[in-house]
């Protein structure tokens, strides 16, 4: 099942007699579950960065090899994070198959010597480093990359997390929309009102992001000696 904004709406809506859809406006909503579900992914990338990884595919050759591969073009949504690349060879029995590992490097260090096959992202930008002529014997290139959360734009907007996340969601959201009508004499919501819900939006969003570190912990890491 997907989470979707319209339910993490009605949930907040749910937890407080003040947020009736005249006070707690599904329109505004959008753009706040935009910012928290952002902040969720951001929190979840940075400890467990392949949690939410998606692939894309870059085809070579090259149309233009100096010019190196637009990621605005292969990750049209935008992304976070790229994680690692991999590269098929042109005499792979299956596209399926993805045996190379191809190292990423800093831009900064793109003149040194680099092990085969080896790229570098400057500018949103893949570029392959190495001669053009060993490149012929790749391919194409499978990126793994984090991706960037789209805008909340109706209730039907999936958003990028976990179904899990929905408590966290609609507390914060419970807490956004109570804070718009705080010292408003028609709906008596306090500062301390509205504080005690942005307590409350913490420890749930503590919860979510410690069962996603959690199952990285029982995973079973080892560290290879590249040296």
């Amino acid at each position: 099942m997907s989470l979707t904004a319209g339910t993490v709406i009605n949930h907040a809506r749910d937890m407080h007699p003040a947020l009736s859809p005249a006070n707690a406006p599904a329109v505004v909503g959008y753009r706040a579950l935009t910012r928290f579900s952002g902040d969720l992914v951001q929190a979840v990338t940075v400890r467990q960065p392949a949690f939410l990884a998606k692939t894309a595919t870059v085809a070579l050759p090259l149309a233009v090899f100096d010019s190196g591969q637009s990621l605005a073009t292969s990750i049209s949504a935008g992304w976070l994070d790229l994680l690692e690349v991999f590269g098929q060879r042109t005499d792979g029995a299956s596209t399926t198959e993805w045996p190379v590992r191809v190292h990423l490097i800093p831009w900064e260090q793109r003149d040194m010597l680099q092990k085969f096959p080896a790229v570098t992202v400057r500018d949103n930008t893949l570029y392959l480093l190495g001669n053009e002529t060993d490149w012929e014997l790749l391919a194409s290139l499978k990126l793994t990359y984090t991706p960037r959360p789209a805008s909340v734009l109706s209730d039907t907007s999936v958003l990028e997390v976990p179904d899990d996340a929905l408590d966290a969601l609609a507390t914060m959201l419970c807490s956004f929309y109570l804070w718009r009508l705080v010292s408003d004499p028609q709906y008596r919501v306090t500062g301390d009102m509205a504080s005690l819900w942005d307590g409350k939006a913490e420890k749930e969003r503590t919860k979510f992001l410690n069962r996603i570190w959690r199952t990285g912990q029982r995973q079973s890491y080892r560290v290879r000696d590249v040296m």
